[in-house]
């Protein structure tokens, strides 16, 4: 990088100076700094990870229109295995449309249910 900055200035130059190495260096930081921060923001946080298995498990494995988060935690993704987690997961999904809560008391496997919801599928 120190070379193209060097010819940059002086097609001539026989030798890379050291103003040119230093703001190779100084480049070099940058663009490595800027991919560091591309890479951490593109990377998924460990709630929206479980609940996009959750999402695909229900979508791919679960053959009811409704489900209890008991039913998650019973049978769900091997990841979520306590109310707390699957709560949390639901909640994600339910904040981006792929769960509608049901009413309290709705009838949902032939039980009144304090909570429940339905799946969107599509």
């Amino acid at each position: 990088m120190a070379g193209v900055l060097t010819l940059w200035a002086d097609l001539e130059a026989k030798e890379v100076t050291p103003q040119a190495m230093a703001n190779g260096v100084t480049l070099a930081q940058f663009y490595l700094t800027e991919a560091k921060r591309l890479a951490e923001a593109a990377a998924v946080s460990p709630p929206v990870e479980r609940a996009e298995a959750l999402r695909r498990w229900l979508i791919e494995s679960w053959p009811e229109a409704e489900i209890l988060p008991r039913d998650v935690v019973r049978l769900g993704p091997n990841r979520m295995r306590d109310t707390t987690t699957v709560r949390d997961a639901m909640a994600i999904l339910e904040r981006h449309f792929w769960l509608v809560r049901l009413p309290e008391g709705a009838i949902v496997q032939g039980k009144s249910r304090h909570e429940a919801y339905r799946i969107v599928r599509a």
